[in-house]
Parts: C-alpha cells; structure tokens; sequence
C-alpha cells in the first residue's frame, strides 16, 4: 500500500467486491474486501436517509438521484437530473406523436401507421374534407398574417362561426350587407319615427330639481310657440304672412298667450289680424331703410300694416324691429285699431303694452287706433331711414261720447324725422302721462297735440330742432274736434327745450286754460318770441309758474308770484258787528293763477248787536276769484275749517262758500241739514269763537 495519503489518492470509477480498502485493526493496517466490509457494517435504510436530506427547490443537470437498475440485478446505480430529462422528454415526444396524428399524419412519416392509415380515408373537418395526406392550416394565425383589402366586394368570404350548428361556414360580403341593411333599417325607423309629427311624444323630459315630474318632451316644448313653428322662414324674401296668422289663431285659439319671433327678417305682403291676449316676443336688435342688419326685423310690403286688431286688449309687442319695403314704403303703419274708416266710435285698444320697438321713418307712421290704459316703453321711433311726406309714430283718436284715450303712459321713448302733421297726437280722455322722451329733428306741424285730454302731464322730455316749415308751435292743447271736451290740468316740469327758428312760441293753448303747472324747466331761443300763446294772451294762463330759467325772455314776476297779508273779520250780515278780538291773522299767496289763504281768527266776546249769517270779511286785498277758469278746474274750490271752537251748527262739518271778488268775504256752510247749503247764523258763534281756515282758488291773469 502507498503511503500518500488516502485524500491524496485518485478516486475510483466504481466499486467491485473483491475491491479492497486499508482498515486500521489495533496497531496494525490490515486490508479488507468490499464485501467483507459491506457484511461487517450491515444494511444502510436509504429511504431515511433521503428523508433527512436537506430539501433542493430547483434541480440542476448535474444534480444525481438514486435509481434501482432492475436489467443489473436491481443494483443501485445514480441517474443525473439532466439525463432524467431527456428520458422523460423522449417519453412524452412518443405520446406527441399520436396526439399530432392530425396534423402530421402521413402513413409514410408516422411511427403509429396504424393511425396515419385511419386518415387516408376522407373525413371532414368541420364543412371542409381532408383525406389525411394534406396538412391542417391553423385559421388565426393565417387571418392575422393575411394581406389587408381595403375595399371588400360582393363576392368576398369570411369565416364566422355557426352558432347554431358549432361548424365554421362562410359568410360573403354581400351576405353581410343584406343583413346588416335590414339590421340598420330597424333603427331607422326608429329613428324616423322620431323626426315624425309624433316623435317628441315618444322623448321624455324630467325637470332637475325636487318634485319635478317626468312629461313628454312634446308638452315641454309646446309651452312656446314660434311663428317658425308655422313655416315661416325669416329669409326676407318669402311672404310669411300667411305663418304668422297660422301661429296667432293657434294662440288665440288657446285663448291667449306668446308668440316668439327669432332673429330673422319676416316679410308680411299683407297685414295680419290680431286678437286680445296675444304677447310678440321677438330678439333684440335693429333696422334701417332698406338694410335690416340683426335682430327680429319685419319688413312691410303692403300699404296698410303689420298688424290690425278689432278691438284688443292686453296686446303686447316687444324687441321688434319694422321697417317698410315696397307698397309699404310711406304707406303702412306698424299697428292700425280698427279695420275700416277712421271716424267715431273707434274700436279701442287698451291696457296693451309696447316696449323696445325700432320702427324706421320710411313707413307711414307707428301706431293708430284709440288707445286706452297702453304704454309705449323705450321705443325709438324714425332713426333709421328717410321720413316721407307723413310719419306719425303715435295717433290716438278718442270720441268724448264713447271710447276714449284715457291712461295711457309714453316712457323713455325717442322721437326722431317725423313728417305730415302729428309726432304724438292724442284726443278726447283723460291722463297721459309723457316721461323722459327725446324729441329731436322732428318736422311735423306739432310734436305733441292734446285735443280735449284732462290731466296731461309732460315730464323730464328734452325737445331740440324741432323746425318743420309749419311747426310754430312745438306743443299744442286745445278742445276736441267736438269742442265738447277741453284740455285742462296740464304740468309740464324739468323740461329742456329748444326753440328752433320756425318756432314762434312753445305751447299753445286753446279754450278755457289757466291752470298750467309750469315748474322747473328750461327753454332756449326765447329771444323775441314768446313762451306761451292762449286765449287768455301772450305767457298767461299758469296756476304754479317757479323754478324755470327762459333764454331770453323774462316774465313779470308780479303775474306769476304774490303774497300778502290782511286782517280778516267776523262779521254778520246784519247788526254792529264789534267784537272783541284776542287773534286777526291773515295770509294768501299767490302762485300762477292760483291763491292759496290762511286765516286764524280767535274773539273773547261778540257784540250782541250781530245778526244774520257769518261771514269773514277784510277781505279786499286778496286776488279776485275767476270763475270762468274755476269751471274748468277738476277740483273746483278747494277751502275748509281746519279747526274751530265756539261754534254751533244745526248739523255735521262745515263747507265753506266764497264769493271773493264783488263782495269779498267767506261764507260757512252748513252741511247734513235737512235743507242743503244752510249758511251758518250769527246765533252759532259763541263770546269765546276760534276759527282756522284754509282755502285755495282760481284767480285771473295780471
């Protein structure tokens, strides 16, 4: 035996029985058999052995098992992982092979022939026939890889699977046309019938917010109604006279309510009739003569106008632009009150409203009828195009005997190129009331004329080159054609006026005047002309004149502005007449044609010689009442007893009666008796009498 060491030693290959290895026995190295070794040691238990082992997750090729060698006498022998590998690998190609049998298959290349040979026979494989000589083409593979044709034709397959029969069949293009056309057709329908006459029925609406309930988009929509809705196309070429009289005997066959008008340019070749409770509602914007430019435009081609009632009330129009084209050029109106005639008794129009209206100077005029409780609200009025012989923005014509032009309101309105012989004209009622309107380039014979109006009330108005040939007199107030009924009650306050060269004067007025209220207002181009002319004279027949500044011209201030004092007295148509007085305070003042007295009598003690009926006398200082103008005034004479004491009457609150003037005193008046205007006798003021009294009353011009 060598004596390297056993470690140094190269190892063997394998180990036979006869094999022997040194073993140390005592002191002495002996030798032995690996079979005598094997028997000394005795049976190793391989299975706890690899029981105990530490655990590997991932083997590796060279990694070794142990394996039972069954053809070497069940010797252990070791197997790698790697070899372990390739067996199993071989194993399982084998079954590969009758698995593939399909796509393989081919007697002369198949190790299972026997299989192969069952494919020679034709079979079908799903609608298309094999006979197993060919190979299977796996069908996604080649439709991905498979050129791309933009435009397929008629005669074009595509594989689809039947789901009914589980087979792959074909499908050619036309077929997938045909079906889809009947597939799509269906929903067009659909679709169609939502475009119908009935389709916003089939669409539902649900208002946010709570409460709100689920309606048909149709009852949602029919809440308005348009003239659109009737065919009319805004193009300003194609008459749509006919839509906007569909859509206003729609609405009043509902018994009222508003017709919108878009942005668009609607021609009307003739008029369309209007009933009571109909609102216009139309966008706003604005026109000129021969261009209409945005916003809801009518043009008028016809000579009579855009619209006509029989009587109406509660007619509204708003952000409505009119402007003439054609016949209607110099001859229509954009609202005409009655149908036939222009003579009483008018068909009226009341409690209408007009409001933000554009209405170009090349048509006749705006509005005329017989006007009663209507507002015109920031209209303009002749701006835009060129005025012809007559444009008359508002005509109301009244008849003291039956309809009349009462309550009406013109606000914020501009007037501009009017012609002929009215800008604003109103006859025969009672209360206008024009408010902070510009009048201005107006050539018509008179800006403002009231013929028989009581209460007419012109405020904030501002009036400027007003210089038509034949306008002398911007503002005219006179009696009705009728001479039944005058103009009376006018106040005119913070006007600004103009006077241009053709003016001689500003107001005329005619019939009984002489209570104006003239307050407040300033008037240029006075100069060698006159404020006012009457019948009463030149500048007269104010009952207030104050706070007006006039270029040019000053009025006496004695005419419109006077006071005094005097001492007033009981006293009784009969007797002596010596009382005692504690108290004589007296007062008037004058302003215009107005006078207004205080009186504030107090005695300790009446002279028992005063008989008959009291009177206050002392009176002679005070303006002499007018009675002409006193018949004329709404109020009539306007005086009480504020306060008295130490008075007696036979019945109820004292009137007073005046006959100031010829005889200059103030008379008491008894009323609730039996026998009407009973003057108060001597025998009802007591020793200790208090008396307070308050009157006012017309009196003539200086």
């Amino acid at each position: 035996m060598s004596d390297a060491p056993i470690h140094d030693l190269p190892a063997a290959t394998t180990v036979a029985g006869t094999d022997v290895v040194p073993i140390d026995q005592g002191l002495v190295t002996r030798k032995a058999t690996m079979t005598q070794v094997s028997q000394a040691v005795g049976p190793i238990n391989v299975g706890v052995g690899i029981h105990n082992a530490n655990a590997k997750t991932t083997p590796i090729d060279p990694d070794e098992l142990g394996i039972v060698d069954t053809a070497d006498g069940n010797t252990l022998k070791k197997l790698t992982w790697g070899n372990l590998k390739a067996t199993l690998l071989a194993y399982f190609s084998a079954l590969t092979g009758t698995w593939n049998i399909s796509i393989t298959g081919n007697a002369a290349t198949s190790s299972l022939a026997a299989e192969a040979t069952k494919l020679q026979t034709a079979r079908n494989l799903d609608v298309t026939s094999f006979d197993g000589t060919a190979n299977v083409t796996i069908v996604a593979p080649a439709i991905h890889a498979a050129t791309n044709k933009a435009t397929p034709v008629d005669a074009d397959e595509a594989g689809i699977w039947d789901s009914v029969s589980g087979l792959l069949n074909k499908v050619t293009w036309a077929n997938i046309k045909a079906t889809l056309k009947t597939y799509f057709d269906g929903i067009y329908v659909a679709l169609t019938n939502l475009a119908a006459a009935g389709g916003s029925a089939l669409i539902g609406f649900l208002q946010a917010g709570i409460g709100a309930v689920l309606r048909t988009a149709q009852s949602k929509m029919r809440e308005s109604v348009s003239v659109r809705d009737f065919g009319a196309t805004g193009d300003g070429l194609t008459d749509d006279t006919a839509a906007f009289q569909a859509a206003v005997d729609y609405v009043h066959s509902l018994e009222g309510g508003t017709i919108e008008i878009p942005a668009g340019n609607y021609l009307l070749g003739s008029y369309v009739t209007i009933y009571s409770f109909i609102r216009f509602i139309g966008t706003a914007g604005y026109a000129t003569n021969g261009t209409v430019l945005f916003g809801s435009n009518i043009i008028i081609n016809n000579a009579t106008s855009a619209f006509l009632c029989n009587g109406v009330q509660r007619l509204e129009l708003h952000y409505l632009n009119f402007v003439a084209q054609g016949t209607g050029i110099g001859n229509a109106y954009v609202y005409m009150g009655q149908t036939t005639g222009f003579l009483p008794p008018y068909n009226y129009t009341s409690v209408a409203q007009f409001s933000d209206l554009k209405i170009d100077a090349n048509l006749k005029g705006g509005f005329f009828g017989n006007f009663i409780m209507t507002i015109w609200r920031h209209c303009e009025f002749g701006f835009f195009g060129s005025p012809g012989v007559q444009f008359t923005p508002i005509y109301s014509l009244g008849d003291v005997t039956g309809n009349q032009t009462n309550a009406n309101v013109i606000e914020h309105c501009n007037f501009v190129n009017s012609s002929g012989t009215d800008t604003v004209y109103f006859e025969a009622g009672s209360n206008l009331l024009i408010k902070s309107c510009l009048f201005q380039l107006c050539n018509s014979q008179w800006i403002i004329r009231c013929l028989g109006i009581l209460n007419v009330s012109i405020e904030d108005c501002y009036m400027e080159a007003c210089n038509g040939a034949s306008t002398l007199y911007p503002i005219l107030f006179d009696n009705d054609t009728t001479s039944t009924q005058n103009t009376a009650g006018i106040t005119i306050t913070g006007m600004f006026a103009s006077l241009a060269s053709n003016n001689t004067h500003l107001i005329r007025h005619i019939g009984n005047p002489g209570d104006m209220v003239f307050t407040g207002n300033t008037v240029y181009g006075v100069t060698g002309k006159n404020l006012v002319s009457s019948t009463r004279g030149l500048n007269k027949g104010f009952s207030l004149y104050e706070g007006n500044y006039l270029q040019g011209l000053v009025l006496t201030p004695n005419a419109y502005s006077l006071s005094g004092n005097f001492t007033p007295l009981i006293t009784g148509t009969t007797g002596t007449n010596v009382h005692t007085y504690v108290t004589q305070s007296g007062h008037w003042e004058r302003r215009g044609n107005i006078v207004d007295v205080e009186i504030y009598v107090r005695i300790s003690a009446k002279d028992a010689g005063s008989g008959g009926y009291v009177q206050i006398t002392g009176l002679s200082a005070l303006p002499a009442i007018d009675t002409t103008i006193l018949a004329t005034m709404p109020e009539g004479f306007a005086g009480l007893v504020s306060f008295y004491t130490g008075v007696t009457m036979s019945a109820g609150l004292t009137q007073l009666g005046a006959t100031i003037g010829a005889s200059n005193v103030i008379t008491f008046i008894e009323s609730g008796s039996a026998t009407l205007y009973v003057q108060l006798p001597m025998s009802g003021i007591a020793d200790t009498t208090i008396l307070c009294i308050a009157l006012s009353y017309p009196t003539s011009d200086a």
